[in-house]
């Protein structure tokens, strides 16, 4: 499967599910106490939240594409 084939609403549903994961961590790491916890917490919420952005910011271009062209 190549990444090109996804269609805007996939990326958007990609980017609320990385969504969802950095919250999710960012709660965990509120109450984490050990120090290997919270850096493996914050690294996991770190890429899920850039994978979040990029992949919103993929499948917004992809929709105005879409609006556009028809």
């Amino acid at each position: 499967m190549n990444p090109s084939d996804l269609a805007w609403w996939q990326w958007l549903l990609i980017g609320a599910g990385s969504g969802l994961v950095c919250v999710s961590c960012a709660a965990i790491l509120d109450r984490a106490k050990d120090w290997t916890v919270r850096g493996l917490t914050w690294l996991i919420a770190a890429a899920s939240g850039l994978a979040a952005f990029i992949s919103v910011i993929i499948g917004l271009i992809r929709f105005v594409k879409w609006v556009w062209g028809s």
